[in-house]
């Protein structure tokens, strides 16, 4: 038998406009500064596939997921090279449990947070294509959970298309559970994902 479950999408999507406005603000307010300029902002689209492996509950079956995340990010760059960026995300999971997620009796979940990124990030030379390296966490939540915290790592490549426009490409490795309760029983959760970005940097008084 399937059980398909929402986790109040409603909610999330409140909690994502609440985030989206305080970006827009800010990105207001940047355009009236000088250093507007180190301000780059843009989509960003990750879709991944996650394996929980052995429960610590015996009783718990193991898990296997597949989703994405869809949003906005907010980069300052502190040099041509290192930049902190954040945004606000979407995550939605389409969560199979059972033994390997392929016995008979296993159960489909449709799991949504809201997801912040905190990263660090580095572009290693000024050229068009460059490598580009990122490390940090992701901080998510819903309605029913406190926030939990995963460490992530990615490497790919930056691709500058213009003086304003650019696009990055990198595979990551994400290491830990994205909901609290999930944190107790699969605290080894592996996640593999594509992260794209498609960002636009804005121009400051000192470019004009």
């Amino acid at each position: 038998m399937r059980l398909y479950c929402n986790s109040y999408t409603t909610s999330i999507l409140s909690y994502m406009t609440r985030y989206l406005a305080i970006i827009c603000l800010l990105l207001m307010m940047s355009l009236e500064a000088e250093a507007q300029s180190k301000f780059s902002g843009g989509l960003f689209l990750s879709p991944f596939s996650s394996y929980a492996g052995e429960p610590l509950d015996i009783e718990a079956s193991s898990r296997y997921s597949t989703g994405a995340l869809l949003g906005m990010a907010l980069h300052y760059n502190l040099s041509p090279n290192w930049s902190l960026s954040s945004g606000i995300l979407y995550e939605s999971a389409r969560v199979r449990y059972g033994l390997n997620g392929v016995c008979e009796d296993s159960y489909i979940v449709r799991k949504n947070n809201a997801t912040v990124p905190l990263l660090i990030n580095f572009r290693s030379t000024s050229k068009k294509v460059s490598p580009y390296l990122s490390a940090g966490m992701l901080v998510s939540t819903n309605k029913n959970e406190r926030a939990s915290i995963r460490a992530i790592l990615g490497a790919g490549l930056s691709y500058q298309v213009d003086s304003r426009w650019s696009i990055v490409a990198q595979p990551a490795f994400t290491l830990g559970a994205n909901s609290k309760t999930d944190g107790v029983l699969f605290p080894k959760n592996r996640q593999l994902s594509i992260q794209t970005q498609l960002l636009y940097r804005f121009s400051g008084k000192s470019d004009q």
